[in-house]
C-alpha cells in the first residue's frame, strides 16, 4: 500500500509524468490540487486543471508542495541506495534509473556474482575431471613401467653374461669353438620395439628464456603431453600381439579397412550421449586399438584435448569440427593434431573468422578443410604424399597462384574445390596436371555472380591435365552463404560441351596412338548422377 501511495504521488495528475526537484516540480495550488510547475506554465486559463478553481497571481509564486518534495527526495536517495545492489541482466551492468523505466530484468549483485560462480565451479569440476583420469593414467603407466623395468634390467643381464662369455672365449689359445648361444633374433626383435618406444617418447623441447609463470605453464603442459604418450606407447607396448603389425602406408598401399573396434564415431549424437560416450571412452582400456575417430567437436570440458592426445599413437583417419572449441583452446586442438604420427586423413572445419591456422601434417594423404583459409593453401605443396584434397568453401575469394610441385611430391589424383576466383582453381589444377584424375568445381552455368567462371574451359584447355579421366560441376553452396548458383539447362549442356572439348584436346595433344584413348566424362551435379568423392581416397585403382 505505502509502494502504491508513493507511486500515485509521485506522478503528476496532468501529463502523469514523475515529478522531480527541477522543471517538474510539484506545486501547491490555492484549492489543495498539486500539479507540476511545466503544467501550471503551459495552462491558459489561471484555473485548477481538476477542480477549476481560478487562482490569482504568476505561477511562479505559487509555493511547493514540501510533503512531496521530501517524498521525491527521500526516493531518489533510496535508488541511490539500491543502485549499487542491483545488476541489469540486458545491459550487463550496474543498473540505473533508465533500467528501471525501460523494464529491464535486475537481480541482486549478489545472485549475479552466485550465478557466475557456478559457471566457474562447472568449468572447475570439468577441470578436476580431466586430471582426474590424467592422475589415473599416470599411476597405470607407472606400474607399467615397474613391469617393463623388471623385465629389461632381466633382460640387460643376460647380454651382459653373454658379453662376459664371448670375451673369455675369445681368449682361450685352443681350438675350441668362440661362437656363444644367445636368441639373436629375439633380441634383435626386442631391440626394434624398444627403438619404437624411445622414438615416441623422445621429444625435444627448445629451451625458453626466462623462468616466469608463462613458462612453467608451457613445461607443464610438454610434461602431461608427454606422460599421455607414454601411457599409451607403454600399453600398446605390453600388449600380446606383435608391434611389427603397425606398418608404414605408402602411396601404394591397398586400402585399410577398419573392424568396429578400431573405429570411433560421434557423429549425430546429443549433447548427453555425447557426454557419456567421451567418459566411456577415456575410461576403456582398448582405447589404443582406435584407428578412426569421427564426428569431433562438441567442446566437453576440454575431454577431445585429452582424446586427441591419447589417440595420436594410433589414428589414421580423423573428423574434427572446431566450430565449437573454444578460442582458448584451439590452438592447444590444432598443436595436438599436428604432432599425431599415424594420421594420413583429416578431415576439418572451421569458422570462417578463425585466425588461428594450424600447421597442417606433413604425412597426410587425404585432406579435406572447411571453411578455407589463404594459409591452408601455402601448406599443400609441402605435403609430398598427399593424394586427395576438398577445399570446401570460403565466402571471400583466395587469390593464390601455387608453385610447381617440388621434386618427390606424387601429386593429387583426386581435387574438390569450392573457391574463387577461377584463376586459383586453375593454378592449383595446372599444378597436379600430370597426376590428376577426378576434378570437382564448384560454379555456375549462367548469370554475372562471381561463382560463373566464364573462362572455365578455355583455362582448362591451358592446364594441360593429361591424366584427367573426370570432371564434375558442382552446383551446391552452403546454406548460410550469401551468394547464388544459377544454373539452367541450355547454359549446362553449353557449359559442359566447351569443357569437354578442352580436356579432351590435352589428352589428344599426349596421346599415343598404340594405345586406346580414355576419353574423360564432363558431369553436372545439379542434372547428373555422379560417384561420391572417396572417403579416405584409397585404392589408388582408376575408375
Amino acid at each position: 500500500m505505502d509502494e502504491l501511495l508513493r507511486r500515485l504521488i509521485m506522478d503528476c495528475d496532468i501529463c502523469l509524468e514523475k515529478l522531480d526537484t527541477t522543471q517538474r516540480r510539484p506545486k501547491a495550488l490555492p484549492c489543495g490540487h498539486t500539479t507540476c510547475l511545466l503544467c501550471v506554465g503551459t495552462m491558459d486559463a489561471r484555473a485548477c486543471p481538476q477542480c477549476r478553481q481560478v487562482f490569482a497571481g504568476p505561477v511562479e509564486s505559487l509555493p511547493d508542495n514540501f510533503y512531496v518534495l521530501k517524498l521525491i527526495e527521500e526516493i531518489q536517495q533510496l535508488c541511490a541506495d539500491q543502485r549499487l545492489l542491483l545488476w541489469c541482466r540486458d545491459c550487463s551492468k550496474v543498473a540505473s534509473e533508465q533500467c528501471v523505466d525501460l523494464g529491464h530484468v535486475l537481480c541482486s549483485l549478489r545472485k549475479m556474482r552466485s550465478e557466475r560462480a557456478a559457471e566457474q565451479q562447472q568449468w572447475l569440476a570439468d577441470c578436476a575431471s580431466v586430471m582426474w583420469s590424467a592422475v589415473k593414467s599416470f599411476e597405470d603407466a607407472e606400474r607399467a613401467v615397474q613391469a617393463l623395468l623388471k623385465d629389461w634390467r632381466s633382460g640387460l643381464r643376460q647380454v651382459e653374461a653373454a658379453q662376459r662369455a664371448l670375451q673369455a672365449a675369445a681368449g682361450v689359445d685352443d681350438d675350441r669353438n668362440v661362437d656363444v648361444e644367445f636368441p639373436q633374433a629375439q633380441w634383435a626383435q626386442l631391440l626394434r620395439e624398444l627403438s619404437s618406444l624411445l622414438q615416441g617418447l623422445c621429444v625435444e623441447v627448445e629451451p625458453q628464456s626466462g623462468a616466469g609463470p608463462q613458462c612453467a605453464s608451457h613445461l607443464l603442459q610438454d610434461a602431461v603431453r608427454r606422460g599421455v604418450l607414454l601411457f599409451d606407447l607403454l600399453k600398446s607396448f605390453s600388449r600380446e600381439d606383435d608391434l611389427s603389425e603397425v606398418k608404414k602406408l605408402d602411396g601404394t598401399q591397398a586400402e585399410v579397412t577398419f573392424s568396429p573396434d578400431e573405429c570411433l564415431d560421434f557423429t549425430q549424437l546429443s549433447p548427453v550421449d555425447y557426454k557419456q560416450k567421451m567418459d566411456h571412452v577415456l575410461d576403456s582400456p582398448d582405447f589404443n586399438k582406435v584407428r578412426q575417430l569421427v564426428g569431433l567437436g562438441e567442446s566437453y570440458g576440454g575431454k577431445e584435448l585429452l582424446l586427441l592426445h591419447r589417440s595420436r599413437a594410433h589414428v589414421e583417419r580423423l573428423q574434427i569440427a572446431l566450430q565449437f572449441c573454444p578460442v582458448a583452446c584451439l590452438p592447444k586442438h590444432l598443436e595436438a593434431i599436428r604432432l599425431m604420427p599415424a594420421l594420413r586423413h583429416l578431415e576439418l572445419s572451421f569458422l570462417p573468422d578463425d585466425s588461428a591456422v594450424p600447421e597442417l601434417p606433413l604425412q597426410l594423404e587425404g585432406l579435406d578443410l572447411k571453411n578455407v583459409h589463404a594459409e591452408h593453401l601455402q601448406h599443400i605443396q609441402r605435403m609430398p604424399r598427399l593424394r586427395k584434397l576438398a577445399l570446401d568453401w570460403c565466402e571471400d575469394p583466395l587469390d593464390v597462384a601455387f608453385p610447381p610441385l617440388p621434386p618427390g611430391h606424387c601429386g593429387l589424383r583426386w581435387l574438390w574445390v569450392a573457391l574463387r576466383p577461377l584463376s586459383t582453381v586453375l593454378s592449383l589444377a595446372k599444378a597436379h596436371a600430370a597426376t590428376l584424375q577426378d576434378l570437382r568445381i564448384t560454379c555456375a552455368s549462367e548469370g554475372d555472380t562471381p561463382w560463373h567462371f566464364k573462362d572455365l574451359a578455355a583455362g582448362l584447355r591451358l592446364c594441360g591435365l593429361t591424366a584427367l579421366r573426370s570432371v564434375v560441376l558442382l552446383r551446391d553452396i552452403p546454406d548460410d552463404a550469401d551468394d547464388v548458383l544459377l544454373h539452367g539447362r541450355v547454359s549446362c549442356i553449353n557449359q559442359r560441351r566447351a569443357v569437354w572439348t578442352s580436356v579432351t584436346h590435352s589428352l589428344l595433344a599426349v596421346a599415343d596412338s598404340s594405345k586406346p584413348l580414355n576419353v574423360p566424362k564432363v558431369l553436372c551435379g545439379e542434372c547428373d548422377e555422379y560417384p561420391a568423392y572417396p572417403a579416405r581416397g584409397m585404392p589408388w585403382e582408376d575408375n
